[in-house]
């Protein structure tokens, strides 16, 4: 992101990306009930996330109208709160997939939330460090988004799940269907694949003993040393 905005500001040689890590261990042993409690035969998408534009939670609204008029049963749970709260409680209605959008508000333990849901999605329309993706990866979900900002880093496409073009939600809503309703074995291969790649790339003890963690580098906060 910084250098595409500034390509001359760092010679790409001297830069090394090093993740926001996560303590996996602990995240591991920490002992959570569901937030919510599926139904039989029911799939469970999930999003979290401000309620503001960049997060485009509208689109989760297009999407669960969609899945609706092909007759699937579901529910879109969304942890988070913001400004736009209500519009976008309104918009559901104006939908009529208001029972099957669920607005969680505030989730203090993401875990728990994770632990509730089939399919990540993240419809952001930028992100700096898709962070919710690794909570997401951690738990064993397999995720959508849009082909955006780092997001190529953490998922990788038709593996750990999707990734698709910015805002083609006709896609989006395909690989929705590819994922959950359709191809059941890619379901399975993923849950392991997308922990170990996140074990691999963003575990905190991976990113503490790493040698760019040296007086030979500058530190800027939470993105590239260099």
């Amino acid at each position: 992101t910084i250098l595409s905005r500034n390509p001359e500001l760092i010679e790409t040689k001297k830069i090394k990306v090093v993740y926001n890590g996560i303590d996996i261990d602990k995240y591991d042993k920490l002992a959570v009930p569901p937030l919510y409690l599926k139904k039989r035969g029911e799939i469970i998408l999930g999003n979290a996330g401000r309620l503001v534009r960049q997060k485009a939670q509208n689109y989760l609204i297009d999407i669960a109208h969609a899945l609706k008029q092909k007759g699937y049963k579901f529910k879109i749970l969304i942890a988070g709160e913001g400004k736009l709260e209500k519009e976008l409680k309104a918009y559901a209605k104006k939908m009529e997939v208001e029972k099957e959008v669920v607005f969680l508000g505030f989730v203090e333990n993401i875990k728990a939330f994770m632990t509730s849901i089939d399919v990540f999605l993240l419809t952001s329309l930028w992100e700096g460090f898709g962070y919710v993706i690794i909570e997401a990866m951690i738990c064993k979900k397999p995720v959508v988004a849009f082909d955006i900002s780092s997001n190529p880093e953490l998922v990788e496409d038709n593996r750990t799940g999707f990734l698709v073009e910015n805002q083609n939600m006709n896609v989006f809503i395909q690989k929705i269907e590819t994922l959950m309703f359709k191809d059941k074995c890619f379901m399975g291969d993923t849950v392991t694949v997308n922990k170990n790649k996140i074990i691999a790339r963003a575990s905190l003890n991976r990113e503490i003993e790493d040698p760019v963690f040296s007086p030979t580098f500058i530190f800027v906060p939470n993105m590239v040393y260099v």
